[in-house]
């Protein structure tokens, strides 16, 4: 199999993921909105349409690699009319980087879904006046903390996946002389 082909093959697989993934958590996430928004006098619509547009940016960048991979893998490794060379360094950055798209994509809807949950839990404890409520629950602080670790990896692995595939094979160059030496 061809390494163009091979990379086109893993960036589908990688939108199926996204969409998979993004799919079967919307139902989750509109029954927690539903029983919150349930508990206040006056629904929010501005919480639901942020809710559901949540799943949009997910959706959109598992569409794009699932249906144009032979683009995203021109735009990063380059078009030529020869038979195309790649490095396994291309190929492992070209990784990184879909992994990093993925991060970065999950955590956009995870971000989207704590502030309309945020926003409804303070409109529950205004209107209900519930003087004994805790601000946040460590859960919840839990949550947007891990919400924002994943963004900033996947950031760092959608910019920087070629430069931490040339580290780690600059890694293995040097484990590979040290173990010769060794040995010798």
């Amino acid at each position: 199999m061809e390494l163009r082909a091979l990379s086109n093959l893993l960036l589908r697989l990688a939108g199926l993921l996204i969409l998979v993934h993004t799919v079967l958590a919307v139902p989750g996430r509109i029954v927690d909105l539903y029983v919150v928004t349930a508990s206040t006098p006056h629904p929010q619509l501005e919480i639901w349409t942020v809710s559901v547009l949540s799943a949009v940016f997910p959706a959109i960048a598992g569409l794009a690699l699932l249906y144009f991979p032979s683009a995203i893998t021109n735009a990063v490794v380059g078009k030529s009319e020869q038979p195309p060379s790649f490095s396994v360094d291309q190929l492992q950055g070209l990784a990184f980087s879909t992994l990093g798209l993925y991060f970065v994509s999950k955590a956009a809807y995870d971000a989207v879904y704590w502030y309309a949950k945020l926003r409804l839990y303070d409109l529950a404890v205004k209107h209900l006046s519930y003087a004994d409520a805790p601000a946040m629950l460590p859960r919840e602080f839990a949550g947007m903390v891990s919400t924002g670790a994943q963004f900033f990896i996947g950031m760092f692995l959608l910019l920087g996946g070629g430069s931490l595939a040339a580290l780690i094979v600059k890694l293995r160059r040097y484990g590979r002389m040290g173990s010769g030496g060794a040995a010798g």
